[in-house]
């Protein structure tokens, strides 16, 4: 039996998922395979079945933003639960334990022979964030386009050892390389910062580090709606 007619003895509802999933996913620039990991993640395949009288009758970009509507509240309702069971309003600024000199900047199996570890103590933020990205296999273009920050700057930070950029802008270059929670206060530590619980912003970065989310203007929608400053790698 061919795929076309595999295709007909699904249900008129099971085709236009189909069909959606892939719009959403060439919309979103993902695979298939992403966009189903998405759908199922945020618990939402019953929600688009249950919508098809409704988004087969309309335009297709209006479905997608349906569900990017819904995604968007159930990440919300998500993080709103991490923060109550984080967030430390009053009562002192709790502050993570950290010591730079423990601390090795470890890279996820980094290409062999490229560098033994991303950084250590005598590594400046500037050093240990230039380790990092050659650890990955990055272009330095690609990086700070994902952090939002402009060539000039970018280039101030790499020029110059001794750089010490502002707390945001180091958190954005860790959302763009993609860092562990771990490997985040690590380079943060080298810029002479810390992760603060007694913080909003931080305890939002933090949510989105710990679930590997590291879409700049998902996190900006999130901090917006938590009435923080974006996540801007401006100074």
């Amino acid at each position: 039996m061919n795929a076309s007619a595999d295709l007909g003895i699904l249900s008129d509802e099971s085709r236009y998922f189909i069909f959606l999933l892939e719009r959403y996913a060439l919309a979103k620039g993902i695979t298939g395979v992403d966009a189903l990991d998405l759908f199922e993640g945020w618990g939402i395949v019953d929600y688009i079945y249950s919508m098809y009288c409704t988004y087969h009758t309309q335009r297709t970009e209006n479905a997608i933003d349906d569900i990017d509507r819904v995604i968007r509240e159930r990440l919300r309702g998500e993080l709103r639960g991490f923060v109550d069971a984080h967030y430390v309003a009053v009562g002192g600024d709790y502050r993570y334990d950290i010591n730079c000199g423990n601390i090795d900047l470890e890279v996820a199996e980094p290409p062999a022979g490229l560098v033994d570890r991303a950084s250590r103590l005598e590594d400046t933020f500037s050093v240990a964030l230039i380790k990092l990205i050659q650890a990955r296999g990055l272009e330095d273009a690609e990086v700070y386009k994902r952090a939002g920050i402009d060539r000039r700057h970018f280039s101030k930070i790499r020029s110059n050892e001794g750089y010490s950029p502002a707390k945001k802008t180091a958190l954005a270059l860790a959302v763009a390389l993609k860092l562990t929670l771990d490997e985040t206060r690590a380079l943060l530590c080298r810029a002479g910062y810390s992760l603060s619980r007694s913080m909003l912003f931080d305890v939002i970065i933090e949510y989105f580090i710990v679930n590997g989310r590291y879409d700049i203007i998902e996190i900006n929608d999130a901090l917006y709606h938590f009435d923080q400053a974006a996540l801007v790698g401006v100074e």
